[in-house]
């Protein structure tokens, strides 16, 4: 997604305040976060790390329990996300979680170099665009230090109907096969330790099935054309969702400096 396709969505405030309510900001379940994190090597040696865009911190708070000994800095940049989850750091079993208002666009500069034995990010790093997020975590890692995210990439060799493309087009999203953004990572000097799709389960369970509760109460509540407008733009994300699955999803990558 283009920059400002991110900024008109955090702009939107029915668009923020369903995503406030989500258990999750984007595709993702905690046993695929932890089935990431064990191809992670030596876990016993990661001590300090970085989780770009925690959004409600769902990811975080899985890392968080299972790496008890290493400090989670999670960063973001809308208030009722780091306030959600800074409330969560108040049970002991998170309290090895320090949240802060950073932009992944400041990531670069914020934190010194080789600061960070694991970045973390779930579906947001390409609101900043991959090579560069990529290129800038590269600067904050420590040495063999590991980048794991996931990102929308094609799945299938498949034509891709044009209907589909056009879609993720119009949305901002840059989508290319997963095996061609393997590539560029190779190509950044990432080893890539591995990768795998998200299956359906992933989009649905804690995000595209809440989010259409929320969008049910919210429509209800505000009657603004804007909010509508709004709704709709949601619901169609749903509902293209089932036509570009065969042919789309997030691919996690687990990656090292």
């Amino acid at each position: 997604m283009e920059e400002n396709v991110a900024d008109s969505l955090l702009a939107n405030k029915y668009f923020m305040g369903i995503q406030e309510k989500l258990p999750r900001q984007g595709p993702g379940l905690d046993e695929l976060t932890l089935k990431a994190l064990e191809k992670v090597q030596k876990l016993s040696e990661i001590f300090v790390v970085l989780d770009v865009a925690c959004g409600v911190g769902m990811q975080t708070c899985c890392l968080a329990k299972a790496l008890p000994k290493a400090k989670i800095q999670a960063i973001d940049i809308h208030e009722p996300f780091i306030q959600k989850l800074k409330d969560k750091t108040k049970e002991p079993q998170f309290s090895n979680i320090v949240v802060e208002k950073v932009s992944m666009f400041e990531m670069g500069a914020k934190f010194p170099p080789d600061s960070f034995d694991l970045i973390w990010s779930e579906g947001a790093l390409y609101i900043m665009g991959i090579e560069k997020a990529l290129v800038e975590a590269r600067k904050i890692l420590k040495k063999k230090g590991f980048l794991v995210f996931s990102d929308l990439c094609y799945i299938t060799k498949d034509p891709i109907p044009l209907e589909v493309s056009q879609y993720l087009k119009e949305e901002g999203a840059e989508v290319i096969h997963y095996e061609d953004s393997i590539k560029k990572m190779k190509e950044l000097e990432y080893e890539v330790i591995d990768s795998f799709i998200l299956p359906s389960e992933a989009w649905t369970k804690y995000y595209y099935d809440p989010m259409r509760e929320e969008i049910k109460i919210n429509r209800e509540k505000n009657i603004e054309e804007k909010a509508q407008e709004t709704y709709k733009m949601m619901e169609r994300e749903i509902e293209m969702f089932q036509k570009f699955i065969k042919y789309a999803s997030y691919v996690f990558f687990v990656l090292r400096k």
